[in-house]
């Protein structure tokens, strides 16, 4: 097994030891599921949106009463899990854990194929949200032999050599792919996409110096603080206490564009408004579990409670600022 795909996995299995210590949430509500709920993740194991859906698992079994199965269900840019959600029954037992890449970007940038963007339009529309788990900070994170040490020098480099620097994906159509490119754009540098089929393979790549830096949601810092991967800059309002030396994009001169996006739960729309607000009742109260805080925290994220409404609100303003960078800067699947 690989060190990234190791290390990924460690974090797994050290948050369900945790949280088999942690107690029981007390508070009865009215969802009473009558056999195992089912997440369904569109992203491969080890994913950003896979380990928060995995944390919080065993601890929505304490307070469902029943067993919670994480499911990756890749293909399509999330075609496949949306479709598996959306013709499940609408009894809030089948999850979907989606992105704001799921929502946001994917209807903007997928528009060649007249079926697949009805099909897409159709699916996005038969879901709703009901529960936020996180806002995913990102990190520019750099091979530790890269040419350059820092922020500076990174564009400096990339601008003397055009088209000889690469970044990773996870895939066409996701944030750290669409992200980047608006970033590329933004800095005017030329520089080749890598895609891969999830955050082992980017990190193993990234490791080895295949690639030479990418936009990480949190999962390569612990390569960071070894010493193992250089961090170039930090996407959040403020620096980070474990890395004060490194500068956030604010500071950077990039000000009025964030790829920090808010990740969390949909179910069918059509499911019944009491399981609604059950589920959404059940999920803010398992997310300030301790366990789940901290696993949350240790991934350079935020987490809170917040109501269906604030939920949507983040989600739409995600959707006016990547459409806005999308369209002026033209950013297509090729970019």
């Amino acid at each position: 097994m690989t060190e990234a795909v190791t290390q990924i996995f460690k974090w797994v299995i050290s948050f369900f030891l945790l949280a088999q210590s942690s107690h029981c949430l007390s508070s009865q509500y009215e969802f009473a599921p009558q056999k195992p709920v089912r997440i369904i993740v569109g992203f491969s194991v080890g994913s950003s949106p896979d380990l928060i859906a995995r944390s919080i698992a065993p601890i929505l079994e304490k307070k469902f009463n029943q067993p919670v199965y994480v499911e990756n269900h890749t293909g399509g840019s999330g075609i496949s899990a949306l479709e598996l959600v959306s013709k499940a029954p609408a009894d809030g037992q089948t999850i979907l854990m989606a992105t704001a890449s799921m929502f946001v970007i994917n209807p903007e940038i997928f528009t060649t194929d007249s079926t697949l963007i009805e099909k897409r339009y159709k699916l996005l529309n038969s879901l709703k949200p009901v529960a936020a788990l996180a806002n995913i900070q990102y990190y520019l994170v750099a091979n530790s032999k890269a040419q350059f040490q820092d922020f500076k020098s990174f564009i400096n480099f990339a601008k003397m050599h055009p088209n000889q620097l690469n970044f990773g994906s996870s895939g066409v159509g996701t944030l750290p792919h669409i992200g980047v490119a608006i970033f590329n754009k933004r800095m005017e540098i030329d520089v080749q996409h890598i895609p891969y089929q999830g955050s082992g393979q980017i990190l193993n790549a990234l490791l080895a110096g295949q690639i030479d830096y990418y936009l990480d949601p949190g999962i390569a810092l612990s390569f960071v603080k070894a010493g193992k991967l250089r961090l170039l800059a930090i996407d959040a309002p403020k620096r980070n206490p474990e890395f004060p030396e490194t500068p956030t994009l604010n500071e950077l001169g990039i000000r009025d564009f964030t790829f920090s996006s808010p990740q969390g739960f949909f179910i069918r729309k059509d499911t019944p408004d009491s399981i609604t607000k059950s589920i959404h009742q059940t999920v803010n109260a398992a997310i300030k579990d301790k366990t789940y805080r901290t696993f949350i925290e240790n991934m350079g994220h935020r987490t809170h409670p917040k109501s269906i409404t604030q939920f949507q609100q983040e989600l739409n303003l995600q959707k006016r600022i990547i459409n806005k960078e999308i369209k002026e800067l033209k950013i297509t699947p090729n970019s």
